[in-house]
């Protein structure tokens, strides 16, 4: 039954309907010990193609997304991942690792089959981390490659300048003073 009909029934049918399509307890259906019994399995393929904030049959809460994005998937991310790895590269300890600490936080996570809810938060937050930090790196690449020409100008700039003069003294006090602007 899709979920816009079982939204469309109202009252107990909806609670029953989604209970019945997800394998589970509804979303908002009061649940022992937070977590619902049934599991609720993946729709794609790949984990970046999933997107467990719009799957209601998690359950998840506004506040439970505003902490995951803010604080609980980021600090999982730098506190046990490897910044220079992608989530695939990670060791499967620090994997879990980060599962079980996001999942102790937000345990309507757990509904998840084979916790592919928070494989895939702490997937995509990994890649974005790891564009972040290619693009920073690509920007300060720049910036020194724009500082080493600006150098390498003004070296020959000083070499065209003190040709021609004879070395002694007062050459190499120029020189100190066009190198380094001071004696």
């Amino acid at each position: 039954m899709p979920a816009a009909a079982v939204a469309a029934a109202g009252g107990d049918a909806a609670v029953t309907g989604v209970a019945a399509e997800t394998g589970g307890a509804a979303a908002g259906a009061p649940v022992a010990g937070g977590v619902a019994a049934g599991m609720v399995n993946r729709t794609q393929a790949k984990l970046n193609d999933e997107q467990p904030y719009a799957t209601p049959a998690l359950g998840l809460t506004t506040q439970s997304v505003y902490m995951l994005r803010t604080s609980i998937i980021p600090d999982a991310v730098k506190g046990l991942f490897d910044t220079r790895f992608t989530f695939k590269q990670q060791t499967a300890e620090k994997i879990m690792m980060a599962v079980l600490y996001v999942e102790r936080f937000v345990p309507e996570l757990a509904r998840a089959r084979d916790h592919w809810a928070t494989l895939c938060l702490l997937s995509k937050h990994t890649s974005a981390c790891k564009s972040t930090m290619n693009r920073r790196n690509k920007r300060r690449a720049i910036t020194k490659a724009k500082a080493d020409k600006r150098i390498a100008e003004a070296q020959r700039t000083v070499n065209e300048q003190l040709h021609g003069v004879a070395n002694g003294p007062e050459a190499q006090a120029l020189l100190a003073v066009l190198q380094h602007g001071h004696v």
